[in-house]
């Protein structure tokens, strides 16, 4: 079943993300990956907002543990956010 995911990053920045997004770039990653549906960003008050969808649970922690927690620590942005999580009922692209 296909679920949302929402983090807000309290003091993470534009900058951070493109920082990140280049990085992965870099590295051959390219948006989406496997089993990510989409990908939504930008400001929220007082931080950075990132949203996704996956097709599961283990997609975005692959993505995770393979790619974005290095990079994160490479640029010296938290990865100790919860992250809201729900289940999808219905997605139109």
């Amino acid at each position: 079943m296909a679920f949302a995911m929402m983090f807000d990053v309290p003091g993470g920045t534009q900058q951070q993300y493109d920082q990140s997004a280049a990085l992965l770039r870099q590295r051959g990653v390219t948006l989406p990956v496997a089993g990510q549906l989409l990908h939504l960003v930008g400001p929220s008050e007082g931080g950075w907002r990132t949203i996704d969808v996956w097709e599961s649970q283990e997609a975005a922690d692959r993505f995770f543990q393979e790619h974005l927690a290095a990079i994160f620590a490479e640029i010296g942005m938290t990865t100790d956010v919860q992250p809201q999580v729900f289940p999808i009922h219905a997605l139109y692209k």
